[in-house]
């Protein structure tokens, strides 16, 4: 049988661009997403115009 997934993530690198300086696997997830979301929006705002 497989084992059964973890219901948290260790890295969340698959998904989101992980930010080079910051060891976000230590970082709660709350604050993962808010630090990846700001950077996310900013990298798309400069992307865009």
């Amino acid at each position: 049988p497989q084992k059964k997934q973890q219901p948290r993530k260790p890295k969340r690198q698959d998904t989101q661009v992980p930010q080079p300086s910051d060891p976000i696997e230590d970082v709660p997830d709350e604050a993962v997403q808010k630090e990846l979301g700001d950077s996310l929006v900013r990298a798309a705002t400069t992307a865009s115009s």
